[in-house]
């Protein structure tokens, strides 16, 4: 097992570590995910802390195992 295994398996259970793991082109960032045609989940772990350029998506929610995230929507950061 490598160690990027050893640190995912620590958060993950088996089953999401069996899941295709998501082209995530961001360094520090591990995922994986599942799909059908109407819904995506996608778990996610984040090594270090990570910037993104302003983006948006479909209606979408987030759980937040450990640390914490911000998020800036219509240019309030929370």
């Amino acid at each position: 097992m490598s160690d990027k295994e050893d640190i995912m398996k620590s958060i993950f259970p088996e089953p999401i570590l069996g899941l295709p793991e998501a082209d995530i082109p961001l360094d520090g960032v591990s995922a994986y995910l599942v799909q059908g045609p109407n819904q995506q989940v996608i778990f996610m772990r984040f090594d270090k802390d990570v910037i993104l350029s302003e983006h948006s998506h479909a209606g979408q929610w987030g759980i937040v195992l450990e640390g914490k995230i911000e998020l800036t929507l219509d240019g309030a950061t929370h």
